[in-house]
């Protein structure tokens, strides 16, 4: 746990809810286009949710589910499966959401203890590690109890005290959000983009006359093996924890929209390092993806990131200088591609998976070295300026999270980030 200064409560002597949703009677085919968001655990993560991805119910299901409806300042928190114990603040949009059975709303009572206050002290690393252990001591399955939310120790600072730490922490947040929105932006122009030119056939120069076999002149329709140098798997085991040290990549860490998530991860030390990448070190561009389990994440490895891949995730390493790299990562969120992972997929007694055996075979669209060029001419610069955001919200989190623990122990006073804040901004 944490340590702090400030006296301490269980959340149920704070807090007016604590529960979790369940899934509409019909599970995924209960989703509809619009409605009343449902917020699942893929939405919540550390300190911001990924409205990507929302499920959306019907009155009905959502008049069944009642019980869970978000309010604005309540904090959500994963207590089940690999994402288990990530958890934020409620956004005010997201007000009249229900949550299902993976994801708990916990309610504070407002004038004894302040929801963002608690999102961050939940964070705090060593309150997650307390929380973890509680998910892992019940046996087989990651999973925190109602009960245990309720006992868990929380801090009850003076109020004005709460609100300073959560405004200081919170400007931070509040700069990241709107580089994620902007990251948002840019990622939804390479996917028009890609569905323009790869999707639609309409890239410049198109003659819609000039097709063969259902493409343009020219493109082929290949094996993937044909389009990247390599396929790599991480290793089928886990290795010890350590406090620092090199990036091990989880399932968790690749967003359903194709984001690398870092701002929670398990380390390797650098000891073990060598031993966990004998198959493979990523590398800047490689694309790396879901075998098993979660199916059908991707993305792609930054600059200057270090570390190794976890169990049930591969990666592709393609030519970057060609582009062929960024290609493949966009075709892989076509309904083509997402297709022949449906017809690829198998189905075992625990979890879904594709081969890895098979992938190489699994076909792909490629065009002319030409228009690929082309392309990439285009979209590099945007995959640069994702990357330059993708570092500035690092840079910013990094600097939230060195306060974080010091400001919610209280060793460091409200009033001395000040000057720090001002420079990050």
């Amino acid at each position: 746990m944490t340590p702090t200064i400030f006296p301490l409560a269980p959340l149920a002597k704070v807090t007016s809810k604590i529960g979790s949703g369940a899934t509409p009677r019909g599970g995924e085919r209960a989703y509809s286009e619009t409605g009343t968001p449902l917020i699942r655990s893929m939405n919540v993560y550390d300190l911001c949710i990924e409205r990507e991805g929302l499920a959306f119910i019907d009155d009905e299901q959502a008049a069944s589910l009642d019980h869970v409806t978000v309010a604005a300042g309540d904090v959500l928190i994963n207590i089940t499966g690999a994402s288990v114990a990530r958890c934020c603040l409620a956004p005010a949009e997201l007000a009249g959401a229900r949550v299902n059975q993976h994801v708990a709303i916990v309610r504070t009572c407002p004038e004894v203890l302040d929801g963002r206050f608690l999102s961050y002290w939940l964070v705090a690393p060593g309150t997650k590690a307390h929380l973890l252990s509680l998910a892992r001591a019940g046996g087989t399955r990651e999973a925190l109890t109602k009960g245990g939310l309720e006992r868990f120790l929380a801090p009850v600072p003076e109020m004005p005290v709460q609100r300073r730490i959560s405004s200081i922490l919170g400007a931070y947040d509040d700069l990241i959000e709107v580089n994620r929105r902007r990251i948002a932006l840019l990622e939804g122009m390479a996917r028009r983009l890609f569905d323009e030119w790869f999707v639609h056939f309409r890239f410049p120069g198109h003659d819609a006359g000039s097709q063969e076999n259902g493409l343009p002149i020219g493109w082929r329709r290949v094996a993937i093996r044909h389009a990247y140098e390599g396929l790599f798997d991480g290793p089928h085991a886990t290795p010890p924890p350590s406090d620092n040290g090199p990036v091990f990549l989880g399932i968790g860490n690749l967003t359903e929209t194709g984001r690398l998530d870092l701002s929670s991860v398990r380390h390797i030390s650098e000891a073990d390092f060598p031993r966990w990448t004998k198959r493979v070190t990523p590398r800047e561009g490689d694309i790396v993806f879901t075998y098993e389990a979660t199916l059908n994440r991707y993305a792609l490895i930054p600059r200057d990131f270090r570390g190794c891949l976890g169990r049930r995730l591969a990666l592709i390493r393609a030519d970057t200088a060609s582009g062929i790299n960024r290609y493949l990562y966009l075709y892989f969120f076509t309904p083509a591609w997402r297709e022949v992972i449906t017809r690829n997929t198998l189905s075992g007694a625990t979890v879904d998976r594709i081969p890895l055996s098979r992938f190489p075979e699994f076909p792909v669209v490629v065009p002319t070295d030409d228009i690929l060029t082309r392309f990439d001419k285009v979209i590099a610069p945007i995959f640069e300026q994702l990357h330059a955001l993708g570092r500035s919200n690092h840079a910013l989190a990094r600097s939230r999270d060195l306060l974080l623990p010091r400001l919610m122990s209280g060793e460091l006073s409200v009033a001395a980030p000040e000057c720090e804040l001002e420079a990050a901004a």
